[in-house]
Formats: structure tokens, sequence, C-alpha cells
């Protein structure tokens, strides 16, 4: 779970609120100060705009798996390096190889997530939750209000 924070173009206060990882909800949010709704092109509608492609590219995390765990290696010897034969280290290096290690252990557990499908099953029920609002007449209305493109299928 990740949050997202945002100016209300109504009364300019900040807002903070959770979502996933790539905002499939509704664009129409309400602000938590005013209480006024307005658009917020950050969220996608997933049955109008499709999902990011990177969400379930298995190549994209396994080649980031590997160029984060070969930049791992790489400031790893550096910093071996330096230890051992010019007899100091530096912590900005140390702590590159760490945010190597974690990077790719971050893209390696997205890799695994999409091969075994898990991220797929998700993103099915991201589209049943878009499809269902998109049956509202109403919530249409106010998406096409805000000027939102919405596909003719979705108009009644």
């Amino acid at each position: 779970m990740r949050y997202t924070e945002f100016n209300c173009p109504h009364c300019g206060k900040k807002n903070r609120e959770s979502c996933n990882t790539w905002m499939y909800d509704t664009p129409v949010r309400r602000c938590n100060s005013c209480g006024k709704k307005y658009l917020n092109s950050n969220f996608r509608e997933v049955a109008i705009d499709g999902f990011d492609p990177r969400s379930g590219n298995k190549g994209f995390y396994l080649k980031g798996t590997i160029g984060l765990f070969l930049g791992f290696l790489g400031t790893l010897a550096w910093h071996y390096y330096q230890l051992h034969f010019q007899t100091h280290y530096s912590v900005r290096l140390a702590f590159l190889v760490l945010v190597c290690l974690l990077g790719s252990i971050g893209c390696l557990v997205m890799y695994i997530r999409a091969v075994l499908g898990i991220d797929e099953k998700k993103n099915e029920q991201f589209m049943s939750e878009s499809v269902k609002r998109l049956q509202n007449p109403s919530y249409v209305a106010e998406l096409q209000s805000y000027g939102y493109k919405v596909p003719e299928r979705f108009l009644k």
C-alpha cells in the first residue's frame, strides 16, 4: 500500500490518502478539507484507460532484477577494493551497495508476483470495480462534466 498527496484545486489544502501502486481507482476525488469534488488525472479508471503496461510485465522486472543485482555486485567489489587496498571507505558507496541490493530484491519480488499471476488477479478485481462504477449513469455524467473522455459503450 502506498500513499499519495495532492492539493485541492478549490481550497489549496494538501490531501493524503492511501492508494494501490498503480493508482487504479476513480479519478473523481473529494477534498478532505472543503469536501468539494475534482478530477485527479493521476488515478486511472482502468475500464477506460487500461492498465499500466509495466504492471504485469515480467521482462521489465527481470531486467530490473538483473541490472540492480549487477549494480550491487559492482558497487560491492568497489567497496571491497577501497576497504582492503585503500584503507578507507565511502559511506555513500556503502549506502549505494545497500540500495542496489534492496532494489534487486524488490524487483525480484515483483517478478515472482508477475510469474505467479498475483498481479493479474488483482487487476481483474480492479477491472470489475471500474466496470461496476461505469454502469452508474450519474458517475459517467460526472466524469464527462470534468472533461474525462468516456467511450460510447459506457454512455446510456
